[in-house]
């Protein structure tokens, strides 16, 4: 078994996607440091990156009234009839283990229809940050793809970002009471192949392996 910050309730060791996006990203959300280094801060040595902003509740807060009609009192009539929009596919926050050698990734797939040829993925945003999930490096849906693979046999058809418009800008305050619903929402479709996913595969191996040294020198360091 691969030695890695966080194990299970059984002791196994696992990551997530949010763990893989922090390893490798050139800067770190939260922070603004390089992307291990703030990974090595939240994971090593157990720091806290509160949600002071309040973009993480806002996006919950949206997925979870799309899907299951929670958090009403979170939106005003006006976002709600725009949230209400969007049919959700069916199957909300499927729990995935991609298993690997000596470790699994844990993750949630948003929004699936019930046979997972279709799934997809909810974000809350601008018509400009938005542009990321367009991107080749944007890589959560074909991970999603991966987990349908080894736990249906088989690739979904179609992979789409929702993305809901969102507006207001809580660095000058006000958290996620200044965070609204846009009348806006688009569909971003996005393609995957055999390559791609080897690539990601081998992406999340090495990431696995060098968290997994990195945490042996740190625990020797620190007896």
């Amino acid at each position: 078994m691969l030695n890695l910050p966080r194990k299970d309730k059984d002791g196994n060791s696992y990551l997530s996607y949010s763990a893989i996006k922090a390893w490798t990203e050139p800067k770190g959300f939260s922070t603004g440091l390089l992307g291990r280094t703030e990974y090595i801060m939240g994971y090593f040595f157990n720091d806290t990156f509160g949600d002071d902003l309040g973009f993480a509740e806002f996006g919950s807060d949206v997925e979870s009234y799309i899907t299951e009609r929670k958090c009403a009192n979170k939106f005003d009539a006006k976002e709600k009839a725009t949230l209400e929009q969007i049919q959700p596919l069916g199957v909300f926050q499927h729990k995935f283990k991609l298993q690997f050698d000596g470790f699994y990734l844990l993750g949630y797939i948003d929004d699936a229809k019930p046979d997972f040829s279709h799934i997809r993925d909810y974000k809350s945003c601008s018509r400009k940050s938005g542009k990321k999930y367009e991107e080749d490096d944007y890589f959560q849906l074909d991970l999603y793809a991966l987990a349908c693979k080894q736990e249906f046999g088989k690739l979904p058809k179609r992979l789409e970002v929702c993305c809901i418009g969102r507006s207001g800008n809580p660095f000058r305050g006000g958290g996620r009471g200044i965070l609204k619903v846009e009348d806006d929402i688009w569909y971003i479709e996005r393609k995957t192949d055999a390559k791609r996913l080897k690539a990601l595969e081998q992406t999340i191996i090495k990431t696995a392996n060098e968290i997994a040294q990195y945490w042996e020198v740190f625990n020797k360091l620190n007896k």
